[in-house]
């Protein structure tokens, strides 16, 4: 979803197709609700499906210092509360840096460093992170944008397992076919820890307990193991975003989640919709 998934800082990299250049001091403020749907929620060889529902707002500031560059900061808040597999829920607090540089009219490049907390509805998720972002806008024309960049995650939490470190490529193509619509294809490739859920046999000793949909130790069910491992996790998906007056706009994405776990391979769909709100 595109301002519950993908990093604000991509969304500031550059303005929107067709807006005029910013005044030297700006507000940066908006907010979006939106739900999404994990076909596989546990990484299971037998996947449960759960539906979320999310919510994002940022508010902060910027100063186009010059022609070429520009300041922001911004502090942002993402929720994101699953209805079935409540202990999956997380809401995330953060503030993020950004500098911008334009070489070019059609060219911006970013630097954006962020940190922040993770709070769980199970504490052994929660945990302090810190993360950073580089990436390159290329707009040749007022249509059309590339973004490409990478990113790097530390996540701390309280159970060892569902700490992370991870290094990610990415990149998007944003084309407006009319006015008030865009379209948004986009690619990515991270490296690190990915947990995943197995059933565990009875000589084999449970790492750590999630609470997730059969996640908890019971005497009428199986209990789940779960295994953090380091594996490549692809990511495609597609966008459309229909603009709106005063500043709203509709979106909807579907995508494609693979990982190659060498314990357990897994893969998932996601699909989304979300309404977003950006102070014009």
């Amino acid at each position: 979803m595109r301002s519950l998934v993908l990093p604000l800082a991509v969304l500031l990299a550059a303005p929107a197709l067709g807006d005029d250049a910013p005044s030297p001091f700006f507000l940066l403020t908006g907010a979006a609700a939106g739900a999404l749907y994990d076909s596989n929620i546990t990484r299971t060889a037998s996947p449960e499906g759960d539906l979320a529902l999310d919510a994002t707002a940022h508010a902060g500031g910027g100063w186009a210092v010059s022609d070429t560059w520009g300041l922001s900061a911004v502090a942002l808040y993402r929720g994101r509360a699953w209805v079935s597999a409540i202990d999956f829920s997380t809401h995330v607090t953060s503030v993020m840096g950004l500098v911008t540089w334009s070489p070019a009219e059609w060219v911006t490049l970013g630097l954006a460093p962020s940190g922040g907390y993770t709070f769980a509805v199970d504490s052994a998720r929660a945990g302090p992170r810190v993360d950073g972002r580089a990436y390159s806008v290329f707009q040749p024309l007022d249509w059309l944008a590339v973004r490409v960049g990478y990113g790097y995650l530390w996540r701390g939490a309280a159970e060892p397992v569902f700490a992370s470190c991870t290094h990610e490529a990415h990149a998007r193509l944003q084309f407006a076919p009319l006015a008030w619509l865009h379209v948004t294809l986009s690619a990515s490739l991270a490296l690190g820890n990915d947990v995943v859920y197995r059933v565990a046999e009875a000589e084999v000793p449970v790492i750590a307990s999630g609470r997730g949909p059969g996640a908890h130790q019971s005497a009428a069910g199986p209990t789940l193991e779960v295994i953090g491992v380091d594996a490549r996790t692809s990511t495609a998906a597609a966008e459309l975003e229909i603009l709106l007056p005063a500043g709203f706009s509709l979106v909807a994405e579907l995508a494609w989640v693979t990982s190659d776990n060498p314990v357990q391979p897994w893969q998932s769909w996601m699909p989304s919709a979300l309404v977003a709100w950006d102070l014009p």
